[in-house]
């Protein structure tokens, strides 16, 4: 399992992975908006299927919102009460939700910093090793679950298969919509790929190219 939340496109899964705060539960209720169907939220289970390509599984319709985020969305009417009665954050069903496993075929990795402008940097297999691995969830437990090699391999056919990208917006304010354009500007090219052929992108190419 990744800190990551997904969505699905005609392509394959997208990952939004990124430590608490991230942005991810944000960025994946702003693309639902946006017509794309959620896979996962917060945590993504990823597995090798028969052909050793990663497949995220869908996990739960439902997505955990902080107030403010609600607000931004116009969503108060669609929550489910708080998550903890000491937290501003709400439990809010999704109607547009993927019930079957898919490919995946991108990574974003969210990351904030204290310029203006949203920054794409797509990152070669062994930064994307790296990535995914410091991403993952209850690391600390894969060895006592004799679960490490299993795992390792996962994170190689991930690094190895779909393009991975650092994408970087700022951090106050957090500019949701932005954000949420800038990524359906870079899915609005792969409707017509096929799920899980992505090609190794080049430092500077697009994060979704098909070329290289």
């Amino acid at each position: 399992t990744f800190h990551a939340s997904a969505i699905e496109t005609r392509a394959g899964a997208v990952l939004f992975a990124g430590r608490s705060g991230s942005g991810k539960s944000s960025l994946i209720a702003a693309l639902i908006e946006r017509g794309y169907a959620m896979l996962a939220d917060d945590v993504a289970g990823v597995v090798l299927n028969a052909s050793d390509r990663p497949e995220v599984l869908a996990a739960f319709p439902a997505t955990r919102l902080w107030a403010d985020a609600v607000h931004a969305l116009g969503w108060k009417d669609r929550t489910r009460g708080r998550v903890h009665e000491t937290m501003e954050k709400y439990l809010v069903p999704v109607e547009r939700f993927c019930t079957s496993p898919r490919v995946v075929r991108a990574v974003c990795i969210l990351a904030s910093h204290d310029r203006d402008g949203i920054e794409v940097e797509p990152l070669r297999a062994s930064a994307a090793f790296q990535r995914m691995w410091d991403i993952t969830s209850r690391r600390v437990f894969l060895g006592g679950l004799g679960q490490r090699p299993a795992h390792v391999r996962t994170v190689v056919a991930m690094a190895k298969r779909a393009p991975v990208a650092r994408v970087v917006r700022p951090a106050h304010p957090f500019r949701l919509d932005a954000l949420a354009d800038r990524i359906a500007e870079l899915l609005a090219g792969e409707a017509d790929l096929p799920a899980g052929e992505a090609c190794r992108p080049g430092p500077s190419a697009p994060i979704f190219s098909h070329g290289g």
